[in-house]
């Protein structure tokens, strides 16, 4: 899909952008302490590529591509966490799609739980 083809109607989907600030614990570790840093809409899809390992193997990717509008609250936390549609993600890239309509491009991986 181009850009020229993308609609901001598609961004159906509700996504929670989170910040991790650890505490200490009782047992002197640290626990994650999630807070919310935006909430917004963006359009989820899974990337459909593949590619062939030196073995000559397929491997399918499992990451998702997530398109949403940068805002002055959003902050890109490598180690915080993206959570569309109640699944929760981390990012592993992003990048501008789009500098007029200021739009970014999230490659997440999704969190297992």
């Amino acid at each position: 899909m181009g850009i020229s083809d993308f609609t901001i109607g598609q961004m159906r989907s509700k996504v929670v952008f989170y910040s991790n600030n650890p505490v200490k614990n009782d047992t002197g570790g640290l626990s994650d302490n999630w807070s919310i840093l935006l909430t917004t809409r963006g359009r989820l899809r899974r990337d459909s590529g593949r590619k062939i390992n030196e073995q000559g193997e397929i491997i399918f990717s499992k990451d998702y591509e997530l398109i949403c509008r940068y805002q002055n609250a959003l902050t890109i936390d490598p180690k915080g966490k993206i959570v569309v549609d109640e699944a929760s993600y981390r990012i592993k890239d992003f990048r501008l799609m789009d500098e007029i309509r200021h739009l970014y491009i999230f490659i997440l991986s999704k969190n297992e739980k």
